[in-house]
């Protein structure tokens, strides 16, 4: 696979994060951003899919499910860890809320 270089500019803030997490991970900050990348624009085409948009916006969207996935969390994270990802997975579901066609129509 060949690869290309480009450039980007990014929050100074957001930077030292990334190469937090890449140092945390030891990998390059290339390598990380690629991952990232690469694993955002997997979710944002899986959103494309409106069966998978249906399916994301009515579990992520039910406050059972969320619930216990904050139960299952707190045996294994502490909640500065639970708290952004249930915000993450709250942005999913906005993000698949936004594409899902009402019934019918």
């Amino acid at each position: 696979m060949t690869k290309a270089r480009i450039s980007l500019t990014i929050d100074d803030r957001l930077l030292e994060r990334v190469d937090k997490l890449a140092q945390d991970r030891h990998i390059t900050r290339s390598a990380l951003i690629e991952r990232l990348l690469r694993e955002s624009v997997t979710e944002e085409e899986m959103l494309g899919n409106p069966l998978i948009r249906q399916m994301v916006s009515a579990a992520i969207g039910s406050p059972a499910v969320l619930r216990s996935l904050s139960r299952q969390f707190e045996n294994i994270l502490n909640d500065e860890q639970v708290g952004p990802i249930l915000d993450r997975l709250r942005e999913l579901h906005r993000m698949a809320q936004r594409n899902v066609k009402p019934k019918g129509k």
